[in-house]
């Protein structure tokens, strides 16, 4: 579908913000960092193959359940576990052991225990509001969200893209596709969506708006 090969396209447009993981917070307040030692990471051509496979699965995925009945914990983890397979099959729809933080926020992640909970209570809002708040407000809010949780070792943006564009596909309207020119604009909106996330909200509707019209003008 072209939704799905426009989406694909641009997958290593957004990149996720660097983040740092945390495995000791010594007494003097330093930090010491947690590389997987051993562990090679793929080629950045590997990489990004690896992504773009796991994407279009992640995709096809969301297509079967978008007329389901509502949203399960086990749609999300499956979501990321599509995605992320390929790059690290033991961390693949597993929620985070570790501690992260992401450079240039000044807002902290949830510790890891907290995850599962907040989780729970992410899936019960989605069912909750599914019906009650505007399609591309409720796509918008869900994003937000699910980034502020940040339950995943890795790849939550991409995740929240793909969770976002599954909550506008369950109402019948297009994805909205984030070009790379507005990465920027993307994260600072993000970032200042933790005390006012109606610009964000506004951010997502021009977007979902544009793709709309890039989409018309591919038929025309």
């Amino acid at each position: 579908m072209v939704e799905e090969f426009s989406e694909t396209v641009h997958l290593a447009i957004i990149k996720e913000q660097e983040v740092v993981y945390l495995d000791k917070v010594d007494s003097d307040s330093s930090i010491r960092m947690n590389s997987a030692v051993g562990k090679r990471r793929p080629s950045y051509c590997t990489g990004v193959y690896y992504e773009a496979t796991g994407h279009a699965k992640a995709y096809d995925y969301i297509y079967t359940i978008a007329q389901g009945k509502m949203f399960s914990e086990e749609h999300i983890k499956t979501i990321h576990r599509l995605f992320f397979s390929l790059i690290d099959i033991e961390k693949a729809g597993i929620y985070r052991q570790e501690r992260v933080i992401i450079t240039g926020s000044a807002y902290p992640t949830p510790a890891p225990d907290k995850i599962p909970n907040l989780m729970s209570a992410f899936v019960r809002w989605l069912v909750q509001k599914e019906n009650k708040l505007h399609p591309v407000e409720f796509a918008a809010l869900a994003h937000k969200q699910f980034v502020f949780i940040h339950p995943f070792i890795d790849g939550n943006g991409r995740v929240a893209r793909l969770l976002m564009n599954l909550c506008l596909i369950r109402k019948g309207y297009t994805i909205g596709i984030i070009p790379p020119i507005l990465r920027q604009e993307y994260i600072s909106f993000l970032e200042k969506a933790h005390k006012d996330d109606k610009p964000f909200v506004k951010f997502i509707t021009e977007r979902v708006e544009e793709t709309q019209k890039d989409l018309i003008r591919l038929f025309k």
